[in-house]
């Protein structure tokens, strides 16, 4: 996917262990590898492909960027649940305390554990793929667009504040990522009340394509 320059046959015994990408790599171009699955190859419908799974619990890229202050060098891109149908958060070095969602779930659904809203939006989304995974896909491509767009400026605020007020700067960062953490959790939250919504629903007589409409407006 990163050298599609270099074309190469399925199945083979032995590939390139080093290989140049064509273009520089970037976060979206990562989180794209990792949702990949074998549609639109050769091997469509015979396998599964092992990095986008149906059981995947979590995703993350570490970014590093030299140009930015010490503190501030390192970002963490974190996803929970299928990445396909989620979105990676960007989480700064400096935050030391996450959301109780975060901090919540064990081995049992819960209502009210991040982890578990993430993850049970593609097993609901599953019950009806064609309409449900493109919907899922859709918003949080847009959301994962937002976000990128949003650190780029973030980072040139950061780097001018923390040459004038390091802690403020710090202070800025953590407080971003903790609160994207908080509205992405809510934005799961509700897809899901939305999916069950339209799933309760769908069983009656008098349901329509306007009611799916409907309640996804909501």
């Amino acid at each position: 996917m990163l050298t599609a320059s270099h074309q190469q046959a399925t199945r083979q015994a032995q590939y390139p262990l080093f290989m140049k990408p064509d273009a520089p790599i970037a976060v979206p171009d990562v989180a794209k590898v990792l949702s990949a699955t074998y549609e639109g190859t050769p091997l469509a419908g015979k396998a599964e492909r092992p990095i986008r799974i149906d059981r995947q619990l979590e995703s993350h890229v570490i970014q590093l960027r030299k140009e930015m202050p010490k503190e501030l060098q390192g970002i963490i891109w974190q996803s929970y649940g299928v990445l396909a149908e989620s979105v990676m958060v960007p989480i700064y070095s400096p935050l030391e305390s996450y959301p109780l969602p975060y901090r919540t779930g064990s081995d049992s659904y819960s209502d009210d554990s991040a982890y578990w809203q993430f993850r049970s939006l593609t097993a609901l989304a599953n019950t009806n793929p064609d309409k449900y995974l493109p919907l899922l896909r859709s918003v949080w491509s847009k959301e994962s667009a937002k976000l990128y767009k949003e650190v780029t400026m973030l980072d040139k605020t950061l780097k001018q504040s923390y040459a004038s007020d390091k802690a403020t700067a710090l202070g800025l960062a953590a407080d971003y990522s903790y609160g994207q953490l908080e509205q992405t959790y809510q934005m799961a939250k509700d897809l899901r009340y939305k999916l069950m919504t339209d799933l309760t629903k769908s069983t009656e007589k008098k349901y329509s394509e306007e009611e799916f409409k409907k309640i996804m407006s909501l």
